[in-house]
């Protein structure tokens, strides 16, 4: 109640399920929503996360490490089969700190970001995809088994790093 964004934001329907059929793979994809709510007549979905820091560039950059875009794509996704929306509906995500104060931050994921979780659920669902048909779920080796190689990391002085 202390932040009036975050406290209308976490207020609607709460751990709201959505299933969908993936129609490029077949798949039955399932998620479930921290929070859908309405604000301005708009459908919003709101995602709550805690966090060491909220930061907004801390927790962007955590986002992408954690797959959260990927999360995003998913949801959004998800909401707009449901409810038949033409247009995605907003995401945000509502970080609260894990020691006191507890602050909390607000943040709107935009476009590119949703697009860029979409790129990444299309490659992983893919992926899925053929390891169901195929019944070989292959991992870090890849697909072709190969063999994978140590690098130098920049902070040793090599060129690249993962």
């Amino acid at each position: 109640e202390r932040h009036p964004i975050a406290n209308k934001l976490l207020h609607g329907e709460a751990e709201k399920p959505i299933f969908w059929t993936d129609e490029d793979t077949g798949e039955l994809i399932k998620c479930r929503l921290d929070m859908l709510t309405e604000i301005g007549g708009k459908t919003v979905v709101v995602d709550y996360k805690t966090a060491l820091n909220a930061d907004t560039r801390t927790f962007t950059n955590k986002m992408y490490q954690l797959g959260y875009h990927l999360q995003v794509y998913i949801y959004t996704e998800a909401v707009m089969r449901e409810y038949k929306l033409e247009e995605r509906p907003p995401f945000i995500f509502v970080v609260q700190e894990k020691t006191p104060p507890y602050a909390v931050n607000c943040i709107a994921v935009p476009e590119n970001v949703i697009l860029s979780g979409m790129d990444c659920f299309r490659e992983l669902i893919g992926i899925l995809h053929e390891c169901l048909e195929t019944g070989v779920f292959w991992g870090y080796n890849g697909k072709d088994n190969d063999l994978n190689e140590a690098f130098l990391p920049k902070w040793m002085g090599g060129e690249t790093s993962e």
